[in-house]
């Protein structure tokens, strides 16, 4: 199974705290395939709100997003838009 990626910058000022890794984890869960998050040599599953927290990823971090699944295109569209929003913050 192929992977789609992306490289999206941390723009809440907050970065990647539990609010944000909650809401994360929420919409990657809707999905059926796999969600990875890299950030500094380190990669969590999407779908563990531990695992995005352990990231420590701050404002202004890039991280890449690593989709696999039958709906990647969606799931990477979506996980973009929502890190791109700052998490609505």
């Amino acid at each position: 199974m192929a992977s789609i990626q992306a490289v999206c910058q941390i723009v809440n000022t907050k970065g990647l705290h539990v609010r944000a890794a909650t809401l994360l984890a929420q919409l990657a869960g809707t999905f059926d395939g796999t969600i990875t998050i890299e950030h500094g040599g380190e990669q969590a599953n999407a779908k563990s709100v531990m695992n995005l927290l352990l990231l420590t990823a701050p404002m202004g971090a890039s991280v890449r997003i690593v989709v696999q699944g039958d709906n990647a295109e969606e799931a990477l569209d979506a996980v973009q838009a929502l890190i791109s929003s700052g998490f609505g913050e």
